[in-house]
Protein backbone atom coordinates (compact mmCIF):
# COMPACT_ATOMS: atom_id res chain seq x y z
CA UNK A 1 0.00 0.00 0.00
CA UNK A 2 1.26 3.41 -0.81
CA UNK A 3 -1.90 5.48 0.74
CA UNK A 4 -1.61 9.28 1.64
CA UNK A 5 1.43 9.76 -0.60
CA UNK A 6 -0.16 12.59 -2.22
CA UNK A 7 2.55 15.51 -2.45
CA UNK A 8 1.71 18.38 -0.67
CA UNK A 9 3.08 22.13 -0.49
CA UNK A 10 4.92 23.59 -3.29
CA UNK A 11 5.35 20.30 -5.27
CA UNK A 12 1.44 20.70 -5.80
CA UNK A 13 2.51 24.23 -7.82
CA UNK A 14 3.81 22.14 -10.62
CA UNK A 15 1.30 19.45 -12.10
CA UNK A 16 4.19 17.59 -13.91
CA UNK A 17 5.14 16.44 -10.19
CA UNK A 18 2.31 15.11 -9.39
CA UNK A 19 1.72 12.20 -11.53
CA UNK A 20 5.54 10.94 -12.80
CA UNK A 21 4.82 7.45 -11.09
CA UNK A 22 1.40 7.23 -12.30
CA UNK A 23 2.12 4.87 -15.76
CA UNK A 24 4.15 2.87 -13.93
CA UNK A 25 1.57 2.33 -11.21
CA UNK A 26 -1.25 1.31 -13.52
CA UNK A 27 0.95 -1.16 -15.85
CA UNK A 28 2.08 -3.05 -12.48
CA UNK A 29 -1.62 -2.87 -10.83
CA UNK A 30 -2.77 -4.25 -14.55
CA UNK A 31 -0.04 -7.41 -14.46
CA UNK A 32 -0.36 -8.12 -10.65
CA UNK A 33 -4.06 -7.32 -9.81
CA UNK A 34 -5.81 -9.98 -12.31
CA UNK A 35 -3.11 -12.74 -11.10
CA UNK A 36 -4.24 -11.80 -7.51
CA UNK A 37 -7.24 -11.94 -7.86
CA UNK A 38 -7.23 -15.62 -10.26
CA UNK A 39 -5.03 -16.98 -6.92
CA UNK A 40 -7.81 -15.97 -4.55
CA UNK A 41 -10.72 -16.60 -6.33
CA UNK A 42 -9.42 -20.38 -7.60
CA UNK A 43 -7.75 -20.69 -3.78
CA UNK A 44 -6.07 -24.05 -2.91
CA UNK A 45 -2.34 -24.83 -4.14
CA UNK A 46 -2.39 -21.49 -6.53
CA UNK A 47 -3.08 -19.66 -4.15
CA UNK A 48 -0.62 -21.34 -1.49
CA UNK A 49 2.09 -21.18 -4.25
CA UNK A 50 1.58 -17.26 -4.80
CA UNK A 51 1.35 -17.00 -0.94
CA UNK A 52 4.27 -18.85 0.20
CA UNK A 53 6.32 -17.12 -3.25
CA UNK A 54 5.48 -13.57 -1.91
CA UNK A 55 6.48 -14.54 1.60
CA UNK A 56 9.83 -15.13 0.79
CA UNK A 57 10.24 -12.45 -1.64
CA UNK A 58 9.68 -10.05 1.02
CA UNK A 59 11.62 -11.95 3.46
CA UNK A 60 14.61 -11.81 1.50
CA UNK A 61 14.02 -7.96 1.10
CA UNK A 62 13.50 -7.56 4.90
CA UNK A 63 17.37 -9.53 5.12
CA UNK A 64 18.46 -6.69 2.35
CA UNK A 65 16.83 -3.77 4.37
CA UNK A 66 18.69 -4.74 7.22
CA UNK A 67 21.91 -4.99 5.64
CA UNK A 68 22.55 -8.55 5.94
CA UNK A 69 22.90 -11.05 3.05
CA UNK A 70 20.67 -13.73 2.28
CA UNK A 71 23.76 -16.33 1.66
CA UNK A 72 25.07 -15.71 4.97
CA UNK A 73 23.68 -17.83 8.69
CA UNK A 74 21.20 -15.00 10.10
CA UNK A 75 19.99 -13.97 7.03
CA UNK A 76 19.47 -17.30 5.02
CA UNK A 77 17.94 -18.56 8.39
CA UNK A 78 15.18 -16.06 8.06
CA UNK A 79 14.20 -16.99 4.85
CA UNK A 80 13.87 -20.25 5.54
CA UNK A 81 12.02 -19.64 8.39
CA UNK A 82 9.62 -17.64 6.95
CA UNK A 83 9.27 -20.06 4.02
CA UNK A 84 8.59 -23.20 6.57
CA UNK A 85 5.82 -21.43 8.57
CA UNK A 86 4.23 -20.49 5.04
CA UNK A 87 4.62 -24.03 3.98
CA UNK A 88 3.09 -25.50 7.18
CA UNK A 89 0.58 -23.41 7.10
CA UNK A 90 -0.22 -24.68 3.58
CA UNK A 91 -0.63 -28.61 4.94
CA UNK A 92 -3.01 -27.23 7.37
CA UNK A 93 -0.67 -26.60 10.03
CA UNK A 94 -1.09 -23.42 11.23
CA UNK A 95 -0.27 -23.32 14.59
CA UNK A 96 2.96 -25.18 13.72
CA UNK A 97 4.17 -21.74 11.51
CA UNK A 98 3.58 -19.98 14.51
CA UNK A 99 5.65 -21.86 16.62
CA UNK A 100 8.37 -21.90 13.86
CA UNK A 101 7.85 -18.16 13.45
CA UNK A 102 8.75 -17.59 17.45
CA UNK A 103 11.15 -19.97 17.10
CA UNK A 104 13.64 -19.19 14.49
CA UNK A 105 12.98 -15.16 15.72
CA UNK A 106 14.27 -16.51 18.99
CA UNK A 107 17.34 -18.27 17.20
CA UNK A 108 18.47 -15.23 15.12
CA UNK A 109 18.16 -12.81 17.80
CA UNK A 110 20.42 -15.19 19.78
CA UNK A 111 22.91 -15.79 16.53
CA UNK A 112 22.94 -11.67 16.39
CA UNK A 113 23.52 -11.65 19.81
CA UNK A 114 26.61 -13.53 19.77
CA UNK A 115 27.67 -12.14 16.34
CA UNK A 116 27.65 -15.60 15.14
CA UNK A 117 25.75 -14.08 12.29
CA UNK A 118 28.18 -11.75 11.29
CA UNK A 119 26.93 -8.73 9.16
CA UNK A 120 28.44 -7.57 5.99
CA UNK A 121 27.56 -4.46 4.52
CA UNK A 122 26.42 -5.09 0.97
CA UNK A 123 27.98 -3.56 -1.96
CA UNK A 124 25.20 -0.54 -3.72
CA UNK A 125 22.25 -2.22 -5.44
CA UNK A 126 23.28 -2.13 -9.32
CA UNK A 127 20.11 -2.12 -11.84
CA UNK A 128 17.68 -2.44 -9.07
CA UNK A 129 18.45 -6.50 -9.97
CA UNK A 130 17.39 -8.59 -7.27
CA UNK A 131 20.96 -10.26 -7.63
CA UNK A 132 22.67 -11.78 -4.54
CA UNK A 133 23.88 -9.33 -2.17
CA UNK A 134 21.73 -5.84 -3.64
CA UNK A 135 20.26 -3.40 -1.18
CA UNK A 136 17.50 -1.13 -1.64
CA UNK A 137 18.36 2.71 -2.90
CA UNK A 138 19.21 5.18 -0.06
CA UNK A 139 17.57 8.37 0.54
CA UNK A 140 18.84 11.47 -0.83
CA UNK A 141 19.90 14.11 1.09
CA UNK A 142 17.14 16.55 1.76
CA UNK A 143 19.01 18.99 -0.10
CA UNK A 144 18.47 17.67 -3.41
CA UNK A 145 15.01 18.48 -3.48
CA UNK A 146 13.30 21.88 -4.81
CA UNK A 147 10.58 21.97 -1.96
CA UNK A 148 12.95 21.26 1.17
CA UNK A 149 14.86 25.35 1.53
CA UNK A 150 16.55 23.61 4.51
CA UNK A 151 18.29 20.48 4.16
CA UNK A 152 19.07 18.43 7.34
CA UNK A 153 21.89 15.49 7.37
CA UNK A 154 20.59 11.91 5.54
CA UNK A 155 19.58 9.44 7.89
CA UNK A 156 22.46 6.94 8.25
CA UNK A 157 21.96 3.51 6.15
CA UNK A 158 21.30 1.88 9.45
CA UNK A 159 21.78 -1.89 8.11
CA UNK A 160 25.91 -1.52 7.89
CA UNK A 161 26.01 -3.50 10.96
CA UNK A 162 23.04 -4.88 12.51
CA UNK A 163 24.52 -5.76 15.71
CA UNK A 164 25.87 -2.27 16.11
CA UNK A 165 21.98 -0.87 16.37
CA UNK A 166 19.60 -3.88 17.92
CA UNK A 167 19.91 -7.34 17.59
CA UNK A 168 16.19 -7.08 16.90
CA UNK A 169 15.92 -5.90 13.75
CA UNK A 170 16.77 -8.87 11.53
CA UNK A 171 14.40 -11.50 13.72
CA UNK A 172 11.62 -9.00 13.62
CA UNK A 173 11.48 -9.98 10.07
CA UNK A 174 10.10 -13.41 11.09
CA UNK A 175 7.01 -12.26 12.91
CA UNK A 176 6.60 -9.25 10.38
CA UNK A 177 6.30 -11.14 7.50
CA UNK A 178 5.15 -15.00 8.91
CA UNK A 179 2.17 -13.85 10.64
CA UNK A 180 1.14 -12.34 7.49
CA UNK A 181 1.90 -15.27 5.37
CA UNK A 182 -0.19 -17.42 7.78
CA UNK A 183 -2.75 -15.02 8.38
CA UNK A 184 -3.54 -15.47 4.97
CA UNK A 185 -3.62 -18.91 3.81
CA UNK A 186 -5.36 -20.26 7.24
CA UNK A 187 -8.31 -17.31 5.87
CA UNK A 188 -8.17 -18.83 2.47
CA UNK A 189 -8.76 -22.03 3.85
CA UNK A 190 -12.26 -21.82 5.17
CA UNK A 191 -14.31 -23.66 2.72
CA UNK A 192 -17.11 -21.57 3.44
CA UNK A 193 -16.25 -18.13 3.46
CA UNK A 194 -12.78 -18.05 3.02
CA UNK A 195 -12.66 -16.06 -0.55
CA UNK A 196 -15.53 -13.88 0.73
CA UNK A 197 -13.11 -12.65 3.86
CA UNK A 198 -9.84 -12.52 1.45
CA UNK A 199 -11.82 -10.44 -1.29
CA UNK A 200 -13.07 -8.18 1.34
CA UNK A 201 -9.67 -7.61 2.41
CA UNK A 202 -8.03 -7.18 -0.37
CA UNK A 203 -10.09 -4.63 -2.16
CA UNK A 204 -10.80 -2.71 1.01
CA UNK A 205 -6.56 -2.44 1.23
CA UNK A 206 -6.21 -1.39 -2.93
CA UNK A 207 -9.13 1.03 -2.89
CA UNK A 208 -7.42 2.83 0.49
CA UNK A 209 -4.36 2.48 -1.27
CA UNK A 210 -6.00 4.16 -4.46
CA UNK A 211 -7.95 6.36 -2.53
CA UNK A 212 -5.12 8.10 -0.94
CA UNK A 213 -3.15 8.34 -3.70
CA UNK A 214 -5.60 10.38 -5.91
CA UNK A 215 -6.56 12.82 -2.70
CA UNK A 216 -2.98 13.48 -1.99
CA UNK A 217 -2.32 14.50 -4.79
CA UNK A 218 -5.34 16.36 -5.78
CA UNK A 219 -6.18 17.65 -2.80
CA UNK A 220 -2.28 18.20 -1.34
CA UNK A 221 -2.26 20.00 2.30
CA UNK A 222 -0.81 19.33 5.34
CA UNK A 223 1.84 16.91 6.06
CA UNK A 224 0.25 13.70 7.71
CA UNK A 225 3.74 12.55 9.39
CA UNK A 226 6.27 15.03 8.03
CA UNK A 227 9.20 12.74 9.97
CA UNK A 228 8.07 9.43 8.82
CA UNK A 229 6.93 10.09 5.72
CA UNK A 230 6.70 13.46 4.09
CA UNK A 231 4.66 13.07 0.94
CA UNK A 232 1.77 11.55 3.24
CA UNK A 233 -1.19 14.67 3.43
CA UNK A 234 -4.00 14.17 5.43
CA UNK A 235 -6.12 14.37 2.72
CA UNK A 236 -4.53 11.35 1.18
CA UNK A 237 -5.51 9.84 4.40
CA UNK A 238 -8.79 10.94 4.94
CA UNK A 239 -9.32 9.69 0.67
CA UNK A 240 -7.78 6.43 1.57
CA UNK A 241 -10.43 5.65 4.52
CA UNK A 242 -13.31 7.04 2.74
CA UNK A 243 -12.08 4.77 -0.31
CA UNK A 244 -11.66 1.74 2.02
CA UNK A 245 -15.12 2.12 3.69
CA UNK A 246 -17.05 2.22 0.04
CA UNK A 247 -14.75 -0.53 -1.25
CA UNK A 248 -16.43 -2.63 1.67
CA UNK A 249 -19.76 -1.68 1.92
CA UNK A 250 -19.99 -2.52 -1.90
CA UNK A 251 -18.31 -6.19 -1.44
CA UNK A 252 -20.19 -6.83 1.14
CA UNK A 253 -23.55 -6.29 -0.45
CA UNK A 254 -22.50 -8.10 -3.45
CA UNK A 255 -21.16 -10.96 -2.19
CA UNK A 256 -22.95 -11.69 1.22
CA UNK A 257 -25.72 -8.71 2.30
CA UNK A 258 -24.92 -7.54 5.56
CA UNK A 259 -27.35 -7.83 8.73
CA UNK A 260 -25.81 -4.26 9.25
CA UNK A 261 -24.52 -2.24 7.31
CA UNK A 262 -23.16 0.16 10.37
CA UNK A 263 -21.08 -3.04 11.46
CA UNK A 264 -19.44 -2.97 7.77
CA UNK A 265 -18.94 0.61 7.98
CA UNK A 266 -16.82 0.31 11.28
CA UNK A 267 -15.23 -3.40 10.17
CA UNK A 268 -14.06 -1.32 6.93
CA UNK A 269 -13.11 1.87 8.52
CA UNK A 270 -11.08 -0.20 11.59
CA UNK A 271 -9.06 -1.97 8.79
CA UNK A 272 -8.30 1.01 6.52
CA UNK A 273 -7.00 2.78 9.68
CA UNK A 274 -5.12 -0.15 10.49
CA UNK A 275 -4.04 -0.38 6.40
CA UNK A 276 -2.47 3.17 6.51
CA UNK A 277 -1.50 2.19 10.12
CA UNK A 278 1.13 -0.58 8.31
CA UNK A 279 1.83 1.70 5.80
CA UNK A 280 3.34 4.56 7.64
CA UNK A 281 4.88 1.40 9.96
CA UNK A 282 6.98 0.42 6.97
CA UNK A 283 7.53 4.25 5.91
CA UNK A 284 9.02 4.78 9.40
CA UNK A 285 11.07 1.20 9.01
CA UNK A 286 13.00 2.65 6.01
CA UNK A 287 13.92 6.24 7.10
CA UNK A 288 15.52 4.07 10.07
CA UNK A 289 17.68 2.46 7.76
CA UNK A 290 17.53 5.08 5.38
CA UNK A 291 16.43 3.72 2.21
CA UNK A 292 13.20 4.66 -0.16
CA UNK A 293 12.33 1.77 -0.89
CA UNK A 294 12.59 -2.35 -0.08
CA UNK A 295 13.07 -3.10 -3.47
CA UNK A 296 13.06 -2.28 -7.12
CA UNK A 297 10.66 -5.50 -8.31
CA UNK A 298 7.77 -3.20 -9.01
CA UNK A 299 7.42 0.10 -11.00
CA UNK A 300 6.08 2.68 -9.57
CA UNK A 301 5.90 1.03 -5.96
CA UNK A 302 9.70 -0.30 -5.49
CA UNK A 303 9.54 -3.64 -3.68
CA UNK A 304 7.55 -6.21 -2.81
CA UNK A 305 7.49 -4.87 1.11
CA UNK A 306 6.64 -1.45 -0.44
CA UNK A 307 3.30 -3.07 -2.16
CA UNK A 308 2.38 -5.30 0.59
CA UNK A 309 2.91 -3.37 3.71
CA UNK A 310 -0.94 -2.54 4.71
CA UNK A 311 -1.44 -6.16 4.06
CA UNK A 312 1.48 -7.51 6.45
CA UNK A 313 -1.07 -5.11 9.36
CA UNK A 314 -4.19 -6.29 8.15
CA UNK A 315 -3.85 -9.64 7.27
CA UNK A 316 -3.09 -10.86 10.79
CA UNK A 317 -6.00 -8.69 12.50
CA UNK A 318 -8.71 -10.43 10.05
CA UNK A 319 -7.38 -13.56 11.51
CA UNK A 320 -8.38 -13.33 14.73
CA UNK A 321 -11.25 -11.43 13.78
CA UNK A 322 -12.31 -14.49 11.79
CA UNK A 323 -11.48 -16.72 14.91
CA UNK A 324 -13.51 -15.21 16.74
CA UNK A 325 -16.29 -15.04 14.46
CA UNK A 326 -15.95 -18.72 13.57
CA UNK A 327 -15.68 -20.94 10.53
CA UNK A 328 -17.53 -20.04 7.61
CA UNK A 329 -19.16 -16.51 8.92
CA UNK A 330 -18.10 -13.47 6.72
CA UNK A 331 -16.08 -10.79 8.54
CA UNK A 332 -18.94 -8.27 8.43
CA UNK A 333 -21.78 -10.20 9.65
Amino acid sequence: MRGGSGVSGPALADPTTRWTDLGKRVASAVILAPLALTCLWVGGTPFQILIVLAAGGVAVEWVWLCGQRVSRVSGGIVVVGVLAASVCATQGYALAGLGAVGGVAVLVFGLAVSGSGTVESPPPLEGGGWGEGAVPETLQPPSQSPTNPSPQPPPSRGGGDIQRQSPLWLPLGLPYVGLCAIALIWLRADPAAGRANLLFLLLLVWASDIGAYLAGRLLGGPRLAPSISPGKTWSGAAGGLVAAVAAGLACAFVVQPPDSPLRVVCLAAGLGIIAQAGDLAESRIKRHFGVKDSGHLIPGHGGLLDRLDAVLAVAPVAAVLALFAGPGVALWQ
